[in-house]
């Protein structure tokens, strides 16, 4: 356990490969990079191995009652494992904008979300959607900067200006699709954002991430991700209008 928690440390200290780095309106972010969604109503047709070798298209709101007791099976339909970071700025006035790296303003209110995720693609290409549907545990960062210039891609770099008074903030952790009541028991408390609350959260990860083939554990995956697919700028809650659930 203590090398995956070792391993979990390095990648989410290097996550910011390729990074958006100058911020930007919602519409114009969602065009070239995914916001988290968390959304449990948005439903659609999905491809899957089911757990007698046969291929088939199900609901992705099926997927707890097909894959009921065969959570390797479920997870061998989300291939892809990758790890993130959304900054939010927000301004006084309530204005919003995201970047996926970035150096921080002095005085300024971030909220950053570091991500990782287990997951699948689909794209619905008659609304311009693209979805990443899976399971997620994330640590997010609420802060608030006394100094400019802090690293805001980076949850350590945080969590050590924070040990230097120049950051104050929460760190939360949220995940989407898991369940079980060791799981329940693992989950962190919210804290004052520190090195030693990050090292926690990543601990749990870890942790967690180990329990998602005990028997008791309920795998339902759902939205986790949503992109922007047509040219025309468009928000988030534009793009939940499509494949609700009725």
């Amino acid at each position: 356990m203590k090398k995956t928690t070792i391993l979990f440390s390095l990648l989410f200290s290097c996550i910011c490969i390729n990074a958006q780095k100058t911020f930007q309106t919602e519409g114009d972010f969602l065009k070239n990079q995914y916001l988290p969604s968390e959304e449990q109503s948005v439903d659609f047709d999905i491809t899957v191995i089911k757990p007698d070798g046969t291929a088939g298209k199900v609901k992705l709101s099926s997927l707890p009652i097909v894959f009921a007791g065969k959570n390797l099976d479920l997870l061998k339909n989300l291939p892809h494992v990758t790890t993130s970071v959304i900054i939010k700025k927000i301004t006084t006035s309530g204005g919003i904008t995201y970047a996926t790296a970035g150096l921080s303003g002095k005085n300024e209110t971030y909220e950053v979300a570091v991500s990782y995720i287990q997951y699948n693609n689909y794209i619905d290409v008659a609304n311009g959607v693209a979805y990443k549907y899976g399971l997620s545990m994330r640590m997010v960062a609420n802060i608030t900067t006394k100094e400019g210039g802090i690293d805001l891609g980076s949850l350590f770099a945080i969590g050590f200006s924070a040990k230097r008074q120049k950051v104050i903030g929460s760190l939360i952790y949220k995940s989407s699709g898991m369940t079980s009541k060791e799981i329940q028991n693992l989950i962190p408390l919210p804290s004052e954002i520190s090195p030693s609350s990050i090292q926690t959260c990543i601990q749990a990860i870890a942790l967690i991430k180990a329990k998602l083939l005990d028997a008791e554990t309920v795998l339902t995956p759902v939205v986790i991700e949503i992109k922007n697919e047509k040219p025309e700028a468009r928000t988030k809650n534009d793009l939940l209008q499509f494949n609700k659930i009725n």
